[in-house]
């Protein structure tokens, strides 16, 4: 065996994530997304090094809030070791986060669940090192790469409108069909001042 198919023998048995594990993530900042079922990397862990404890275990190395008005998150720094023929691993580290407090429409939400929370994100990021789950990520990854690609592009074509405009009109109508998507943009905002002075100059 090569030491490239070695390398990856880990990555390649735990990358694939079942049907029954992946659930959908329906509202939020993460709609679109696929959440992982927590139990299901426990099992993975457990399944390719032993019962926790003895084939993994891992330490909280830190934890800290933060605090923003009147909402406040607590993060944890977590991480894991793995058991292997050569002894303990390496710390592998993994860092989480949740809120504990936040500002909702009737008021402040305390949830006495975040720091279970804040370790679960964590030991997510730990098990990502490892390829588990890595084909739900490489989408996710994939899909944001081609998002962004696909905004870079129409930036791209609306600066080449805003250099052909030729009148003062024109900018002004392009900048308001424009801003809502470019309006913070540097790019699109330098082309636009660049091109409204060599427009006042003719």
């Amino acid at each position: 065996m090569s030491e490239e198919k070695k390398n990856l023998e880990l990555y390649n048995r735990v990358r694939e994530v079942p049907n029954e594990a992946q659930k959908p993530i329906q509202a939020g900042r993460l709609k679109g997304k696929t959440d992982i079922n927590p139990m299901w990397r426990i099992q993975t862990l457990t399944k390719e090094f032993g019962p926790a404890g003895v084939g993994w275990y891992t330490e909280v190395e830190k934890q800290w809030t933060e605090t923003v008005g009147s909402e406040r998150a607590v993060y944890l720094e977590v991480h894991l070791f793995t058991k292997t023929a050569n002894g303990w691993s390496a710390p592998i580290v993994g860092f989480g986060g949740a809120m504990v407090a936040a500002q909702e429409k009737n008021g402040i939400f305390v949830d006495d669940d975040a720091l279970k929370k804040a370790y679960t994100d964590a030991l997510s990021q730990c098990c990502r090192s490892l390829g588990i789950g890595a084909n739900v990520y490489w989408e996710a990854d994939v899909s944001k790469y081609q998002q962004e690609k696909a905004i870079e592009e129409s930036r791209d074509a609306a600066i080449e409108y805003i250099n052909g405009c030729s009148t003062q009109e024109m900018l002004n109508a392009a900048w308001e069909h424009y801003k809502q998507w470019f309006g913070n943009d540097k790019e699109f905002k330098l082309a636009f001042t660049k091109r409204q002075r060599e427009v006042s100059a003719k």
